[in-house]
């Protein structure tokens, strides 16, 4: 029952927490260069860029999730990647309009906040990944 709770608790909750803390990142390193903002319009940016990141990272986090879970898969170095290949892939994929094409350092601050979102997520979901599946394993 435990590892039935952490998936619909402590797994979603991760996500989010990698998204905002990838969103803050993203504002902190592009739009304090770009714009010239303090902290309140730095926050005002990551806020919004809360929900441009977590929808379009949404389905290929879910795969990744997914195959850590299935495989157990506990290490760090996992998450680090996929996030960061994902903020990479985020930066070349997804066509850039209005204020986001002002983003000056957006080939950086994307596979960064990646890797920052993806060490988010392992610290509070992705050490514990597959924990029934392992349990099992080692118990037969």
């Amino acid at each position: 029952m435990t590892d039935l709770l952490r998936l619909l608790l402590l797994v979603p909750l991760a996500y989010i927490a990698a998204i905002a803390i990838a969103a803050l990142t993203i504002s902190m390193t592009s739009v304090d260069a770009v714009y010239g903002v303090g902290s309140t319009g730095t926050l005002f940016v990551a806020a919004f860029l809360l929900f441009y990141v977590g929808a379009a990272s949404f389905l290929p986090s879910l795969v990744a999730v997914a195959a850590a879970e299935l495989f157990a898969i506990r290490s760090v170095l996992y998450y680090l990647v996929v996030a960061g290949l994902l903020g990479y892939a985020l930066h070349r994929l997804i066509p850039y309009s209005g204020t986001l094409e002002l983003f000056e350092r957006r080939a950086l601050a994307l596979p960064a906040a990646g890797f920052v979102g993806g060490f988010v997520y392992w610290l509070i979901a992705g050490r514990l990944a597959g924990v029934g599946r392992a349990r099992s394993q080692h118990g037969s």
